[in-house]
C-alpha cells in the first residue's frame, strides 16, 4: 500500500498496491448487487486507477470480503465480529481510498430483471441451507437511498476523516437523489453532534446498530481531527463549506488548510470565516479555484477574519476571480468588493508574511489598492501578483509603493502587460530601487520591457556604478532571464536593448557582460535564433 499522494516513481514498483474500500447500498437482503450495476462502476474505475498508477488494485467489498450469512458460529462469526468492530479502519486509514456508489440500480434495469425470471442470482437459501439460484422477484428488496442508510452514512463519515479528501471519491452517475452534483462531491466530516442528529433519520438493512455506530464515529472523529496538522480538501459544495465551519473549532492542531475547487454563497462563506477568525494555531491557508462568485464571497469574508486573526502567516488566494471591481482600498461606500475588503484587512493585519494573489484578474484598480497596502503594511515579505493584468498604470502604483515599503523581499509581477508604453512605470521601478533596501528578487518576465523600459533601467545603472547596491544581490527576472545586477549594469541594459529576450528560465550571473558575450558569441547567436548548440548550457 502507498499513501495517496505518493510519487509516481514509487507507484510503478510492482510491490505496491492501491487499497480501495467500496461504500455501497445492499439492494436486497440476500445480495447487495443482484443486477451487477455496482460491479460495473467498480470495474470501470479500478481499471483507470490500475492504469494511472501502474499498481495492483486491491478491493474491499463487504459481500465478498467478509463471511456472510450463514456463518460458522465459531471461526467465521468471530472473524466477522472482529471485522465489524474495526470496519472504520478500512474507510479512514491514510493509506487507503474509498469509492462510494450513491445511486441504486436504475429503475428500468431493476424492473426488467424483476420481470425476467430466467435471469438468476445465486444466494444463500435458509430453508435448504445451501446456495440456490433465484430470480430477483424472489429476493427481499431494499430500495432505500444510499444517504438514508445508517451504515452508508457511517462509511461516508469515516472516509471523510482522511487528511486528503480526494482519497474519498464518488464514482457512480448522478440522479435526483445524488448528493452534490457532478463537479462538487467532496466531503468533510460531520461533528459527532451533527452525525447523531443525522442518524436519527437513518435506516439499517438488518437491525438497528445506531448506538454502536454513533459511538464509533465519535471515537474516530476525535482521534483523527485532534491530531490533524494538514488538511487538503477539494470539490466542496456549499453544504460542505458550512460543515467545515462547524468542524473547524475541533481541529485543535491544524496548521495548514488548503481548499481547492469549491462552491459557496455569502452565508456559508461568512460562517467559515467566523470559524477561521477564532483559530489560534493555523499558520497557512490556501483557497483556490472558487466557482463563479464563490471565490469573491470567501475572500470577502476572509478579509474580516484577517482583521482579528494573528496566527495565519501564509495566505494563498490564487485563481479565485476576485476581479477588477474598482478596488480603492475600501474608500467607496457599500457594497464593498472582495478586493476592497482584502486591501482594508491587509492594512491592519500584522501577521501575514506571504501573500499569493496570482491569476485573480485584479487589474489596475486592484493593483492600486494593494499599492496602498504596501505603503503601510510592514509584515508582508513575499507577494505574488503574477497574471493579474495590472497594466502600466497599476505597475506604476506598485513601484511608487516600493519607494516607502521596507519589508518586501520578493515580488512577482510576471505577465502583467506593462508593455513598452509603460515607460513611467519602468522609471518608477528604477527610481524605487534607488531607495529601497529590502527587495532581493523581482520577477518582471513577459512584460514587454522594450526600448523605453531599457532606458529607464539605465537610471539604475548609475546607482550600481556608485556602489550603493553592492551590499546586497538584487535579481530581476526581466523578459525571460535572471540577471544579477552587481556591476556594469549599463552593459546589461545595452545587452537587453540589442538582443531582446535571449534567455528563458535560465539563471545567469554576469560579472562582465562584454567578456561573456565575446566568450559565448556562438551560443548567443544560436539562442537568438532558437538553435542551441549541442551540449550548450544556454538553452532557450
Amino acid at each position: 500500500m502507498m499513501r495517496y499522494e505518493a510519487g509516481p516513481r514509487e507507484l510503478r514498483m510492482p510491490s505496491y498496491a492501491r487499497f480501495i474500500s467500496i461504500s455501497h447500498a445492499w439492494e436486497t437482503r440476500e445480495h447487495p448487487d443482484p443486477c451487477r450495476y455496482q460491479l460495473q462502476q467498480i470495474v470501470e474505475w479500478a481499471v483507470l486507477y490500475e492504469a494511472a498508477f501502474r499498481a495492483d488494485v486491491w478491493i474491499f467489498y463487504d459481500y465478498v470480503s467478509l463471511f456472510q450469512y450463514e456463518r460458522d458460529p465459531k471461526s467465521e462469526q468471530r472473524s466477522f465480529d472482529e471485522a465489524m468492530a474495526n470496519m472504520h479502519i478500512l474507510y479512514a486509514h491514510e493509506f487507503s481510498l474509498t469509492f462510494r456508489i450513491e445511486t441504486l440500480t436504475p429503475d428500468e434495469v431493476w424492473e426488467a430483471m424483476k420481470e425476467n425470471e430466467q435471469e438468476l442470482v445465486t444466494v444463500w437459501d435458509d430453508e435448504s441451507k445451501s446456495l440456490k439460484a433465484k430470480p430477483l422477484n424472489k429476493l427481499m428488496h431494499n430500495r432505500v437511498f444510499y444517504l438514508e442508510r445508517g451504515w452508508c452514512k457511517a462509511e461516508v463519515e469515516w472516509s471523510s476523516l482522511r487528511t486528503v479528501n480526494a482519497q474519498h471519491q464518488r464514482i457512480d452517475g448522478r440522479d435526483s437523489k445524488g448528493s452534490d452534483g457532478d463537479a462538487f462531491n467532496g466531503r468533510v466530516p460531520m461533528t459527532p453532534q451533527a452525525f447523531q442528529e443525522s442518524m436519527n433519520q437513518a435506516e439499517f438493512t438488518h437491525r438497528s446498530d445506531k448506538d454502536a455506530v454513533i459511538h464509533l464515529q465519535e471515537k474516530i472523529f476525535f482521534e483523527k481531527v485532534t491530531s490533524c496538522e494538514t488538511l487538503v480538501l477539494e470539490g466542496l459544495p456549499a453544504t460542505q463549506i458550512e460543515a467545515l465551519a462547524r468542524a473547524m473549532p475541533l481541529y485543535e492542531n491544524l496548521k495548514h488548510l488548503k481548499i481547492n475547487k469549491f462552491s459557496c454563497g455569502e452565508g456559508e462563506a461568512q460562517l467559515f470565516a467566523e470559524a477561521l477568525a477564532k483559530t489560534t494555531v493555523l499558520e497557512k491557508f490556501e483557497v483556490h479555484n472558487g466557482e463563479e462568485e464563490s471565490g469573491k464571497h470567501l475572500v470577502k469574508a476572509l478579509a474580516e477574519a484577517l482583521k482579528v486573526n494573528s496566527s495565519i502567516a501564509n495566505i494563498g488566494l490564487a485563481a479565485n476571480s476576485i476581479g477588477d471591481e474598482g478596488a480603492k482600498a475600501a474608500r467607496v461606500p457599500a457594497p464593498v468588493s472582495a478586493q476592497e475588503a482584502l486591501a482594508a484587512a491587509l492594512k491592519v493585519n500584522s501577521s501575514i508574511v506571504n501573500l499569493d494573489l496570482k491569476h485573480n484578474r485584479i487589474g489596475k484598480k486592484g493593483a492600486k489598492a494593494l499599492a496602498e497596502v504596501l505603503k503601510v503594511n510592514s509584515s508582508i515579505t513575499n507577494i505574488n501578483l503574477e497574471h493579474n493584468n495590472i497594466s502600466a498604470e497599476g505597475a506604476k502604483a506598485v513601484a511608487e509603493a516600493l519607494k516607502v515599503n521596507a519589508s518586501i523581499a520578493n515580488i512577482n509581477l510576471e505577465h502583467n502587460y506593462i508593455g513598452d508604453a509603460g515607460a513611467k512605470a519602468w522609471r518608477a521601478f528604477a527610481e524605487a530601487l534607488k531607495v529601497n533596501t529590502s527587495i532581493v528578487n523581482m520577477n518582471l518576465v513577459q512584460n514587454g520591457i522594450g526600448e523605453e523600459g531599457a532606458k529607464a533601467w539605465r537610471l539604475l545603472a548609475s546607482v550600481a556604478a556608485c556602489g550603493t547596491m553592492s551590499h546586497r544581490a538584487n535579481f530581476f527576472h526581466v523578459r525571460g532571464g535572471w540577471l544579477n545586477i552587481l556591476e556594469k549594469l549599463n552593459d546589461i541594459v545595452d545587452f537587453f536593448s540589442s538582443s531582446k529576450s535571449c534567455f528563458r528560465e535560465q539563471f545567469v550571473c554576469l560579472s562582465s557582460v562584454s567578456s561573456f558575450m565575446k566568450t559565448h558569441e556562438a551560443d548567443l547567436n544560436n539562442i537568438r535564433h532558437s538553435r542551441p548548440l549541442k551540449g550548450s548550457k544556454y538553452q532557450p
